[in-house]
């Protein structure tokens, strides 16, 4: 950069203001609380349904309950 390259750069950057750490800090953490509510009202909780599905371990349940399934236990 020659000396009239700085001139230009000081031209340009008269007008900005130094920032302030503390505003943007602060201004960052507001908008995140804002987020936070507005997606809470937006996507609020869900009650779960009074009797949910039951779970069940295999998947193969109808195949072991049949008779003479060599995977079904022995008869004594």
């Amino acid at each position: 950069m020659d000396e009239r390259d700085h001139e230009l750069l000081d031209k340009q950057l008269r007008h900005l203001q130094p920032r302030n750490d503390g505003e943007t800090i602060l201004l960052l953490l507001g908008m995140f609380l804002a987020g936070v509510m507005l997606g809470s009202t937006w996507f609020g909780h869900q009650n779960p349904p009074k009797n949910p599905p039951t779970r069940i371990a295999s998947n193969d349940v109808v195949a072991s309950t049949m008779l003479g399934n060599e995977t079904s236990l022995p008869q004594q």
